[in-house]
């Protein structure tokens, strides 16, 4: 049975106004699956439930009675209604050459990537700071440490911040063999990366992002930076494909472009912070994500999401973790913040930090190392009150 396109089903969902609970069920059961306990299995549900749905689906497209295969003729209607809307086009001798289309594309786009993924302001800092002038390379791990779910303010709950023992938040000591970020990229094109809070999740997307534009990371692709939390309160609640060519469009890419794009398998699809999104929302961009990486599954995608109370589960992605910074990481970082200031301040911290061990603990999170280094360059010391700069980071 041959699958027809989701944007395609939820359309006509709408124009023979099914239900929500029916369009979710047709959508996944004519988009992804070719049964109907693999639908309801997909959707939560038991198979007398989702039968129901179904049920009320044949009556809206006329299809009743108890007669055997209604799924079948239900089938064959879609796929009329698809061809006619959707005529095969004359081949033509001028075929578009993908890898020209994914230079072009990229050459469009440049600019975007370059204002939204460009630069980084987070916490105290004035002013954006250039992302090249302090990105530092990092590492992940293959193996998720534990799969412990803990926001960062629920790892200090119950920790004696006058203690000088920042490990036994719950953290422990990682051994697993740490592997750069984009050689597992590279490796592998279905990634979800978790990490802790201010682990350098989104930081790394947006490094993806530049690089990828500008040819020197997976240089055969497009990439596409998308915000979760945005992409899930646009109102009109558009379709991730949707949403896709609208981004595109901005930078003057055709509806047929980018749809050539992604049919092709070349898109680097970066999805950002999956646990940002609201509640209410979560369950439908779980479907959207899983059902758009199924229907194109040749692209490469990359989603992040904190290591937080609530499990996802994406069986086609392979799961890494964040490491945290070592300590050639932390020197790296150190010396490009200070570059264009004081020559001696990074040497100076430096020795404060190995002077001090509880705070050289607080060094290896990305997020906290940028606050002891703002810290730093106004007062010359580390914050004497461990528990503020932790607050800080969480508000």
């Amino acid at each position: 049975m041959q699958l027809l396109p989701s944007d395609f089903l939820i359309k006509l969902a709408r124009e023979y106004d099914l239900s929500p609970e029916q369009e979710e069920a047709f959508v996944v059961r004519f988009s992804m699956k070719e049964n109907d306990l693999s639908v309801a299995d997909f959707l939560h549900i038991s198979p007398n439930a989702f039968r129901t749905r179904m049920s009320g689906v044949y009556k809206k497209f006329s299809i009743g009675g108890r007669r055997p295969g209604k799924s079948r003729l239900l089938h064959d209607l879609l796929l009329q209604k698809y061809q006619q809307s959707h005529p095969i086009p004359e081949p033509a001798e001028d075929k578009l050459d993908t890898d020209a289309l994914v230079q072009e594309v990229r050459q469009q786009i440049q600019p975007s990537i370059q204002e939204q993924c460009g630069t980084m302001k987070v916490l105290d800092m004035t002013q954006p700071i250039g992302l090249e002038d302090i990105y530092t390379n990092v590492n992940i791990l293959e193996k998720i440490i534990g799969r412990r779910r803990l926001a960062l303010n629920e790892m200090l709950q119950g920790f004696d911040l006058s203690l000088e023992e920042f490990d036994r938040c719950g953290l422990g000591k990682i051994t697993e063999q740490r592997v750069p970020g984009l050689e597992a990229v590279k490796l592998y094109s279905k990634l979800l990366v978790l990490g802790k809070p201010g682990a350098g999740k989104t930081t790394f997307l947006k490094y993806l992002a530049i690089h990828c534009a500008n040819s020197q990371v997976l240089g055969k692709r497009v990439p596409i930076f998308i915000t979760l939390k945005q992409f899930a309160e646009i109102q009109n609640q558009p379709t991730l494909t949707t949403y896709i060519n609208q981004i595109l469009a901005k930078c003057d890419v055709t509806e047929a472009q980018a749809t050539e794009i992604i049919n092709r398998g070349k898109g680097l699809i970066l999805l950002d912070g999956l646990d940002e999104v609201r509640e209410e929302d979560c369950d439908r961009i779980l479907n959207q994500i899983q059902q758009f990486t199924e229907q194109y599954r040749q692209n490469s995608f990359v989603l992040t999401c904190r290591i937080a109370a609530r499990e996802y589960t994406f069986g086609k992605f392979t799961e890494v973790e964040m490491a945290d910074f070592d300590d050639q990481q932390i020197q790296t970082f150190v010396g490009k913040w200070f570059q264009a200031k004081e020559s001696d301040l990074a040497d100076y911290f430096m020795k404060q930090l190995k002077e001090n061990p509880p705070i050289k603990e607080l060094a290896t999170n990305p997020l906290l190392l940028t606050l002891l280094c703002i810290e730093f360059e106004d007062s010359g010391a580390f914050p004497p009150n461990r528990s503020e700069l932790y607050s800080r980071a969480i508000h």
